[in-house]
C-alpha cells in the first residue's frame, strides 16, 4: 500500500520563474515536476557522486605529478597510482578535511608551526630547588595539535621536564651558568606527519652570586637592637639584579652561623618573595641590660650558592653588623 502524501510545501515565485518552471515541467504538472526536483536535490544520484570522486582523484594525481616535477624529484609509481599520496591523513575527503595547500611533505599536507615563550627577562636559573620551576618554564603554542616534540640545549647536561599544567611546555634544569648574557640556545622542534617546525630561544643561565642590602633603623624599645634587613640578589654572569617578574617566589634562602649566636637572639631561614628579594631579622633586644659579648660570622645562601657573609658583633649595645661581601 503506497504511503499517503499528507504534507504540502508552498512558496512564491515571480512570473518569469513560473514560466521557466512550466517549460521545464513539459507534460508534467508544475507541482509534480517541483516534487521530483526537490527529491532529486535531497538525494544526489550515486552516478553523480562517483563522477565527483573520480574528478577529485584525477586532480590529486595531477597535483602529485606537478609537485614532484616542480621539486625536481623522480616521478614514482606511488605518486601516479595513489590519488591521496602526500595527504596528511592518507584518505580522501571528507575524512581528511585538513588537507589544504601544499606543505613540505607533499601536496595537501599541513605545515605545522611552533612559537615558544619563556619569562619576560630571557632567563633560567641554576639550581635544583623545585621553586625555580616557574622561572625556568618554557611554553609552546603549536598548530595544528597532535605532533611530537624534541628539545635540545647548546649546553650538554641541561634537562627538559614537561610542565605539570598549562602545556605544552618544559621546565629547563641546569647546573651550569652562562659565560655571557644570552649565550644559552634552547631549540624546540615540533613534527607533525613528518613535517618539522622549530624555534630557538637564547637565554641567560643565571647563578645567584651576591646580594646588597638596605640600612634599616633600630626598632628595639629596650636594650639592644632589632633590625630587619632587605636583600636584593644579583646573578652571574652579568651582575644583574634579579627581577620580580621572574617567578622566583619561594626559592629557598638559608643562613648559617659560626659560632652559634647567643641565646635569646632571633634568626631563621626564609625564601625569596614576589619581588625576588628576601629579608633577614637581626634581633638582640631585651628589657634588661645585655651582658654577652661575642663575634659571629653569618653566611647567607640562595639555592645553595653563597651570596653574603656578615660579621655580627654582640655586645651590651646590641648587634654591630659588618658586611664581608661578596659585592660582585
Amino acid at each position: 500500500m503506497p504511503t499517503p502524501r499528507s504534507k504540502s510545501i508552498s512558496t512564491k515565485v515571480t512570473e518569469e520563474e513560473y514560466s521557466q518552471f512550466e517549460t521545464l515541467a513539459g507534460e508534467q504538472t508544475i507541482s509534480e515536476w517541483v516534487r521530483d526536483a526537490l527529491l532529486k536535490a535531497a538525494k544526489p544520484s550515486p552516478a553523480e557522486q562517483t563522477i565527483v570522486a573520480e574528478l577529485l582523484a584525477l586532480r590529486m594525481i595531477l597535483m602529485n605529478i606537478l609537485f614532484t616535477i616542480a621539486n625536481r624529484e623522480p616521478l614514482t609509481s606511488t605518486a601516479m597510482n595513489d590519488p591521496w599520496y602526500g595527504s596528511s591523513c592518507g584518505s580522501p575527503p571528507p575524512a581528511c578535511p585538513e588537507d589544504q595547500g601544499g606543505g613540505a611533505d607533499g601536496p595537501g599536507s599541513v605545515t605545522p608551526t611552533i612559537t615558544v615563550q619563556g619569562n619576560p627577562y630571557g632567563s633560567i636559573f641554576v639550581g635544583t630547588d623545585p621553586n625555580l620551576a616557574a622561572a625556568n618554564s618554557i611554553f609552546a603554542t603549536v598548530s595544528p595539535s597532535g605532533g611530537t616534540f624534541t628539545e635540545t640545549s647548546s649546553v650538554s647536561g641541561d634537562t627538559f621536564t614537561p610542565v605539570q599544567s598549562g602545556g605544552p611546555g618544559w621546565v629547563v634544569g641546569t647546573t651550569t651558568q652562562s659565560t655571557t648574557a644570552g649565550d644559552r640556545k634552547l631549540t624546540f622542534a615540533y613534527t607533525l606527519n613528518n613535517v618539522p617546525a622549530s624555534q630557538s630561544l637564547n637565554v641567560t643561565a643565571r647563578q645567584f652570586a651576591y646580594a646588597t642590602n638596605n640600612s634599616p633603623s633600630n626598632t628595639c624599645t629596650g636594650y639592644g637592637t632589632t633590625q630587619v634587613y632587605t636583600y636584593t640578589p644579583y646573578t652571574h654572569p652579568d651582575k644583574t639584579a634579579v627581577q620580580g617578574g621572574n617567578n622566583l617566589s619561594g626559592t629557598a634562602v638559608t643562613e648559617s652561623f659560626n659560632p652559634q649566636p647567643p641565646a635569646g637572639t632571633v634568626t631563621g631561614s626564609g625564601a625569596l618573595n614576589t619581588d625576588a628579594q628576601f629579608t633577614d631579622t637581626l634581633e638582640y633586644c631585651s628589657n634588661s641590660p645585655l651582658t654577652i659579648s661575642t663575634t659571629v660570622t653569618q653566611t647567607l645562601s640562595i639555592e645553595g650558592y653563597q651570596v653574603r657573609q656578615n660579621t655580627l658583633k654582640y655586645s651590651s649595645t646590641g648587634i654591630t653588623y659588618t658586611s664581608l661581601g661578596p659585592t660582585q
